[in-house]
């Protein structure tokens, strides 16, 4: 069961990982854009 704990935790902080990744991603491109048009 702890083992099972364990392993959930892992994907769950991969998970936030890969979607502050994306998040900053998009935040960065978005921003880029925007310069660009101005």
């Amino acid at each position: 069961m702890i083992a099972q704990i364990i392993r959930f935790s892992i994907k769950n902080r991969l998970l936030v990982l890969l979607a502050t990744v994306l998040f900053g991603f998009l935040g960065f491109y978005s921003v880029n854009t925007i310069s660009m048009d101005a």
